[in-house]
Order: structure tokens, then sequence, then C-alpha cells
């Protein structure tokens, strides 16, 4: 006798599940609860006759199984949705995404596979910040951040930064905290040279002026978070891109976080936004709001301070 096929929902969530490693992150990805998201992949597994996952806790990895049936059911997911897609009159296309290499590993990358569901088609994260890749068409959107606005193109704020003084449990050992600046300022700090002075400018929203401040600076904001994480030094965590390490609890915060000047934002070449775009934009929101509540939750404990 055949066995059944299983349904295409329960696929698409294992597509997910399996990208985020998390049944948590897929929940939040696809809008449904955790005991959601077991439910499906436990009955896709049922169906199939073979588990998909190893579970530990909380944390959930691919198996060989799993990561076999991935690479086999992951086309015939695109071919389903460039299907739909074609039928419709729409033709097939994907979806050029521009980000910063932090931004596309830390969070985008994780929630490709839903972005990719949600949106109906393909969507490449093209690591770059070159303006003139998104003027030149080779890329739709670009996902930026920065202390001012790039001139020559379209742009709405996503959100405003904040930075939270974070480092390793095991660096800040016994200290109290909140650390006052003083203290702060004595300990090894980790930045990165783009946006650069983001510590002197975190320090001098407090109303303190450190007479010496020696910044290590490392090539991108995820190797300042990895760094950190080693116990190597503190760091300026910022929503989304310090979301796994504060979840993980390999870095925690140690002093109150503070309204830097910078923002996220979402730019666009001076072209009317396609239908796809707006669908993008339409996820790209609610992943957001997500993950701000996700990074407040964490610095909550200390009250933010905000520039004058």
């Amino acid at each position: 006798m055949l066995r059944k096929v299983p349904p295409l929902e329960m696929v698409e969530m294992f597509v997910v599940a399996a990208r985020t490693s998390s049944f948590r992150a897929a929940a939040r990805s696809m809008a449904l609860s955790p005991s959601a998201v077991s439910r499906r992949i436990a009955g896709l597994e049922q169906s199939l006759g073979i588990e998909l996952f190893n579970r530990c806790g909380q944390s959930v990895t691919l198996n060989a199984a799993g990561r076999r049936y991935l690479d086999l059911i992951e086309p015939a997911i695109s071919a389903i949705r460039n299907a739909g897609r074609t039928i419709a009159g729409e033709g097939v296309a994907a979806l050029r995404i521009a980000a910063s290499d932090s931004l596309a590993s830390c969070w985008l990358d994780p929630r490709i596979a839903a972005a990719r569901l949600h949106c109906g088609v393909d969507i490449e994260i093209m690591v770059s910040r070159d303006p003139a890749a998104l003027k030149a068409g080779e890329s739709d959107l670009a996902i930026w951040g920065g202390l001012g606005e790039i001139s020559g193109l379209g742009s709405d704020v996503l959100f405003e930064v904040d930075a939270l003084p974070v480092a390793s449990p095991n660096a800040i050992e016994r200290r109290q905290t909140p650390m006052p600046e003083e203290a702060l300022a004595r300990l090894s700090l980790l930045g990165v040279g783009s946006p650069a002075g983001l510590w002197e400018r975190w320090f001098a929203l407090g109303g303190y002026r450190p007479p010496a401040l020696t910044v290590r600076e490392l090539p991108s904001v995820r190797k300042a978070y990895e760094t950190a994480a080693t116990g190597l030094g503190a760091t300026l965590a910022v929503p989304l891109l310090s979301e796994q390490a504060l979840s993980d609890n390999q870095l925690v915060p140690i002093a109150r976080r503070r309204r830097i000047g910078e923002a996220y934002r979402l730019y666009r070449a001076d072209r009317p936004a396609t239908t796809l775009q707006r669908r993008f934009v339409d996820w790209l929101h609610g992943e957001l709001d997500t993950s701000i509540l996700h990074f407040d939750r964490f610095s909550e404990a200390f009250p933010p301070t905000c520039a004058h």
C-alpha cells in the first residue's frame, strides 16, 4: 500500500524549522505557537515513518535523514511556489535583498525560508553595502544601518537603534551591574569601524567622557559578538544582530541601553514598489516587531537612557 503524501503545511513547517534550528524561532516566523510547530513536525515524522530532528531540550538539529529530506524537498517547494505564480500569470521571479554581512548571517539567513514561503518566490540575500548596486537594479531592496541616510535613494526608517553594553557571563562574574561608566571604560571594549565611534557616543550620552578610551576595532558586528562571547571584552549589542547571542546566554547586559542616533532603513531605488516588494516589506515589519520585543526583554532589567 502506498504511503500517503504528507500535508503541504507540515512540509512547509519542516523547511522553516530546519533553517532556523529552533521550533520557537519557526513559530515566531510563522505566527504559530511552539506546540503547533511541534505537532506539525511530529505529524510529518509519523507520516514518513522516520525522525528528522535530534532533540535536546529547547535545541533541535537536523539528523542525517532530516538533512537528506531537506535537500530533496526544497526544490519541490520552490517548484510549487513558482507553479502558483506561473499559473496566475505573474511569471517566476526572485527578490534580491542587499544587507550587511552581520545582518545577513545573524538575522536574515535563519528567516529566509519563512520569507520565501510568505512571499511565494525565491529570495536572494546579497551581502553588500554598495548603493550603486541598488541604483543599478542589481538588488531590489536594501536593509542598511547607519548614523545618516544615504542620499539619492528612497528610504523608510525601520527602527532607531538602542545600544546595550554586553559581555560574556564569565567575564563579569562578581562585578556590580549595571556597571558604572568609570568601571565600564576600564574594560577591554570591542567595536567596529563603520559606523565608528559608537562607544564614545554611548558614554557621551550618559554625560561621561573617559579621559582615555581604547576600543579594539573588529571587522564586523558579528565578529565583535563572537569575540565578546569568549570573554575577551565588552561590546554594544543592537536589536536583531544580537538576538541569538542573547538568547543563548553567550552575552548578558552589563549596563543601560542608550539610543545612539543610528537607524536601520529600508532603501529602494527610485522606482515604483512591486507587489512582491510590498509583500516582503509586510513580512519584514512583522519579524522586526517580534525581534525588537525580544531585545527589549533582555534589556529591561536596566531602564534605557536616551539622548537629551
